[in-house]
């Protein structure tokens, strides 16, 4: 990403097909941005998977409900009930400093994507053999507008994001133990309500986002069925 970020803005190289020489491709500033973003929202993602203990045992529970019936769950594998029963550690936060580098990673990634798209706008050449592009439909305002409210709500100076209220900043300062905020569940099927419907405080406007929605009224959220 160093390297990338390090490209200078007056940058311009052509590359050629070696197959056909009238193949040819642009590359420029605003594409280095561009995979310079997208190089740190991958990142963030990878670090934001680190926080959380993935391992899971699947053969275990699984084996232990085939022994008692062959066809249980029609034979895709261990219920959600005996997974989580077996694994009792899943999804919980036991890393948070991978959070805080994942926020780094994130608002590296927002300032990258909101530069790309104003170095490709700025461009006059004609854009059909350039590498990246921006579609005359796309609204890159609206898209400009999104990145800005992002960055607002991890730096926690709003949490209104398009049309949902999220507090970002609390996500990946303080994190979210996800394991502790599951609903109940009896087989695949859930069994409770969500204990907390705001994940942590990171959901600041549960009407927007309510968790625990329940439209016929059977006492399982809509989002868990």
């Amino acid at each position: 990403m160093a390297n990338l970020d390090a490209v200078s803005s007056s940058f311009n190289s052509t590359l050629t097909d070696s197959f056909d020489q009238n193949s040819v491709l642009k590359v420029d500033k605003g594409d280095a941005l561009f995979f310079a973003g997208l190089f740190n929202s991958m990142s963030a993602e990878m670090e934001i998977q680190s926080a959380y203990n993935l391992d899971g045992d699947i053969d275990s529970p699984y084996n232990a409900e085939a022994s008692s019936d062959p066809l249980i769950n029609n034979g895709n594998g261990p219920s959600i009930e005996s997974f989580l029963n077996a694994n009792q550690d899943f999804l919980k936060l036991t890393d948070a400093a991978k959070l805080a580098e994942a926020k780094a990673s994130v608002s590296a990634a927002l300032v990258d994507m909101d530069s790309a798209i104003d170095s490709i706008l700025a461009e006059t050449d004609d854009q059909i053999d350039d590498m990246i592009t921006i579609d005359a439909t796309m609204d890159s305002a609206e898209i400009k507008t999104w990145i800005a409210e992002t960055q607002a709500s991890i730096n926690g100076d709003s949490t209104n994001i398009g049309m949902v209220a999220l507090n970002l900043k609390t996500f990946f300062d303080n994190g979210v133990d996800i394991r502790s905020k599951l609903p109940a569940f009896s087989g695949n099927n859930a069994s409770s309500n969500f204990i907390d419907p705001t994940a942590g405080g990171v959901i600041d406007d549960t009407v927007a986002i309510d968790l625990n929605e329940d439209s016929n009224a059977d006492g399982i959220p809509d989002i868990a069925q």
